[in-house]
């Protein structure tokens, strides 16, 4: 099944406290604002060129891509992080390196079946579940 179109969250995040301690994320506003939100995803492709949008009532995020190559990106926690999102099949696969700590590594895997996308993040040992079901 496609990974393009649009994606509305139906199950709240399942372990993000956890992850978002791996990550070191300590401030409370930020925290709350995360586990708070129910966001929105639109996932497009142009060719080669993908595009994924992040919205919720307070932002959106964006960001383009090709398939397998490097980027430069800010995570939802706002830190600076070198980026590879990897589209394969039904699932997109997105892998996030600190530049100043390369062993913190997230790895996000969104995959559809159905009208359904599963969505699991994992940094080190601490692993966050949610769901998406196609708009």
């Amino acid at each position: 099944m496609s990974l393009e179109g649009t994606w509305n969250q139906s199950v709240p995040f399942d372990g993000m406290e956890a992850v978002l301690d791996a990550v070191g994320m300590n401030d409370p506003q930020t925290r709350g604002f995360i586990l708070a939100i129910k966001p929105t995803l639109e996932l497009s492709r142009d060719g080669e060129q993908w595009t994924y949008k992040m919205s919720t009532p307070q932002a959106d995020r964006t960001v383009s891509f090709k398939n397998g190559q490097e980027i430069d990106y800010v995570s939802v926690v706002g830190k600076p992080v070198k980026a590879t999102m990897t589209v394969e099949g039904s699932t997109l696969t997105e892998v996030h390196r600190d530049p100043t700590d390369p062993s913190k590594v997230t790895t996000i895997s969104r995959e559809v079946s159905g009208d359904t996308m599963n969505v699991t993040m994992k940094v080190s040992s601490a692993i966050c579940k949610t769901q998406y079901i196609r708009a």
